[in-house]
This record gives C-alpha cells, structure tokens and sequence, in this order.
C-alpha cells in the first residue's frame, strides 16, 4: 500500500478484514486502546480522503441509546459498493462484527472462499490504486534537478517494485484470458 500513510493504512487493513466494521472500533482495535480525539480525527479525514478517491465507503450512523452507551453520531466504514442494511450499519455504528451476505456472483465462484477473493480482490485494488498514484507523483518529478547520486539510488530502489508490479501485470492478464476461455468452454457445452 505504498504512497498510502498511517490511518489509511489501517482503514483499508480494518475493511479487509470485515467489509463492515466503525471507524472507532478499527481505529481501537488497531491501537490495542481506545484511541484518543486526535487519533479518531486523523482517522476520519483519512476515510474522507479515501472515500474521495472512490477506495472507501463513509457511511454516518445516528444510533439510539442503549444498554452501555449513550449513543450519538458514529462513523462506519466499508468496502467500496458493499450493500448492507440499516440494522447492520447500526451494529457496526456500535463496535459489533458484521457479517454481510457476500454477492452471489463471489459466492458462487468454484475455487477459493468468497473472503478470500474478496479479500485479494480488494488488495489487488489497493495495488492497482497505489501505482495510479505513484504514476501522478511521477508526472512531477523533474530529474533535471536532482543531483546524480540521488538519481542513481532511486533507480535502483524503484526496480524491486517495478519488478513486482510487471509481475502482477502478466499474472493478472493470465488470469482474465483464463478465465475468459473456460467461460467460452462452458458456453459452448
């Protein structure tokens, strides 16, 4: 999750873990304490600025008061077009684990679990995502100005990653052309 900082970090780990969980309950969980109004605040701009980018649902749940708390206004985080319904986002509003009913073209796949391909889909995502806007920070860079030793070690501090990314460039393009076939195969029966 590189060009990714801290708290964004963690809300994209927190929606790979459950698809739908609070801000403040990640945000604790992460901690291994409750987290403080400053760490909370931090928290939620880094949600705002990923659901800006399409990466992150923010969903602000008004919840009633209840046995251990006195309710409010809460933050609920999800996967991007994750569906869930009012008492679900409550739930999560409250700290509890959410289970949401996975779509059925996910379910129904043969190999895998559905968290699992949910799972690397949404960091295949968050990988994909990464590069687009290391790609941006690229376009600005004017190596003119950087002095030549600098220029040589980020040379070779890029090529580890590019190496990878190419890597997962091929495997994902095997991987649509494979699965393209066997739906041809299947269509054809």
């Amino acid at each position: 999750m590189a060009g990714f900082g801290r708290w964004q970090r963690l809300l994209l780990d927190a929606v790979a873990e459950d698809e739908v969980v609070g801000l403040m309950a990640a945000l604790d969980r992460h901690l291994g304490r409750h987290g403080t109004r400053s760490e909370g605040t931090a928290a939620r701009r880094a949600a705002s600025r990923l659901a800006a980018d399409g990466q992150l649902g923010v969903h602000r749940v008004r919840v009633g008061p209840g046995e251990a708390d006195a309710g409010g206004g809460f933050v609920v985080i999800s996967r991007p077009g994750a569906t869930f319904d009012h008492d679900q986002l409550q739930r999560a509003a409250r700290g509890h684990t959410v289970t949401v009913e996975q779509p059925a073209s996910v379910a129904d796949e043969p190999t895998g679990t559905a968290q699992e391909q949910l799972t690397a889909a949404h960091r295949a995502v968050q990988a994909v995502a990464g590069v687009e806007h290391a790609a941006v920070d690229a376009r600005h860079v004017h190596v003119d100005h950087l002095p030549a030793e600098v220029a040589a070690r980020l040379a070779e501090q890029l090529e580890p990653g590019l190496v990878e990314l190419t890597a997962l460039q091929q495997s994902l393009r095997r991987h649509s052309r494979h699965a393209e076939a066997e739906a041809d195969v299947r269509a054809g029966e």
